[in-house]
């Protein structure tokens, strides 16, 4: 017999029973959490159970249908069916999230990173979605990128120079999704532009915009508070990163949260310089799939289609950023045609590699 962890309840809440009220969903949380369940039973499979059988006994009258109608007990229990059917295929038939609808396909997903501010962004993003890019990172440019290389930092460099603010990140977002409403849009960034007018206020203007989910690379989840319940009362996903130094102590404390997908970083450096060796992804992506149930996306020093392909053998997504950076600084505000073509070529050798192993 076994008991789930906290954030695997919440997960399979989230996922499994979206249209859910918080008034009820309180409280099927602690009764999925207090159940002993056997090993055969899924997260996903206790949380209906538990859900379905709390629609029955809490949010049904037999005894009021009874006296009303006049009806015997099995007459009642015939239409309070009904009606608990009806509740549960409100609470479990919602719209599906941008990122579940993505991860759901029956392809790896190309991830890509571009800098905010940093050439023509508006064309270049357009340029991500019509080449196959699944996902779509923005960079929030920053003066002290410590996760990034040097392609990464001149492009915060070049869109600073320009005189890019938060402000500016904001609208292209809220006229990237105007443009693609069906494209998840992430983020991703440092803790002094998401915070320095409050956590409230950053995840306002990500619902706002259109903002699917957040990576904020120097809040740790040991400082969750900062930032995480901001976003998730926003219903903001807050993505985390896993690195090959996050222990299997640390792994429940990086998972506890977050949502959207995980993000594993797979070099202990920066971004761009290096790239992990092929079996230490393979071992990882297995270690961090056997603690969750989000999709896992491989990042950091993924420069060629090859490499892209090798990765999405086995893992949900793979993220290409300083590829993409680095034909902007090539070509500047004319580098939109360039950036889908070479998008295009990645995506075709992500979304193919499964095929191929098999």
């Amino acid at each position: 017999m076994v008991r789930f962890r906290e954030s695997t309840i919440r997960r399979a809440l989230v996922k499994h029973l979206a249209g859910c009220p918080d008034e009820h969903r309180t409280s099927i949380h602690s009764r999925v959490a207090a159940e002993d369940w056997t090993a055969e039973i899924s997260p996903k499979k206790a949380v209906r159970i538990v859900a379905h059988n709390y629609i029955r006994h809490h949010l049904t009258d037999y005894e009021g249908l009874m006296r009303k109608y006049r009806l015997s007990r099995g007459e009642a229990r015939m239409v309070v069916k009904g009606e608990v059917d009806d509740i549960f295929h409100d609470w479990t038939n919602v719209v599906m999230s941008r990122f579940a609808a993505t991860f759901a396909k029956p392809h790896p997903a190309l991830v890509a990173f571009i800098t905010a501010g940093d050439g023509d962004t508006a064309a270049n993003l357009d340029a991500l979605v019509a080449g196959g890019a699944d996902v779509i990172e923005l960079g929030m440019p920053f003066t002290d990128p410590m996760a990034d290389g040097p392609a990464i930092q001149a492009a915060n460099l070049r869109s600073l120079a320009k005189g890019t603010t938060t402000a500016d990140i904001f609208a292209i977002a809220t006229a990237f999704r105007a443009r693609h409403p069906d494209t998840p849009l992430v983020l991703m960034g440092y803790a002094n532009p998401m915070t320095v007018r409050g956590a409230d206020w950053f995840a306002a203007e990500c619902t706002k915009a259109g903002v699917d989910g957040i990576i904020c690379v120097d809040i740790p989840s040991e400082e969750d508070p900062e930032l995480g319940p901001a976003l998730r009362a926003a219903g903001v996903d807050l993505i985390r990163l896993a690195t090959p130094t996050t222990d299997p102590a640390r792994l429940p404390a990086v998972l506890d949260g977050a949502g959207g997908f995980l993000y594993y970083v797979s070099v202990a450096g920066i971004t761009g310089q290096q790239q992990a060796a092929q079996a230490s992804i393979d071992e990882a992506v297995a270690r961090l799939k056997a603690a969750t149930d989000l999709p896992v996306a491989v990042g950091f020093g993924v420069r060629t289609p090859d490499q892209a392909a090798q990765i999405a053998k086995v893992a949900d997504g793979v993220v290409v950023g300083s590829a993409f950076i680095d034909i902007i600084a090539e070509h500047g505000d004319a580098a939109a045609p360039y950036v889908e073509d070479f998008t295009r070529t990645l995506a075709d050798a992500i979304h193919s590699a499964k095929e191929i192993a098999a």
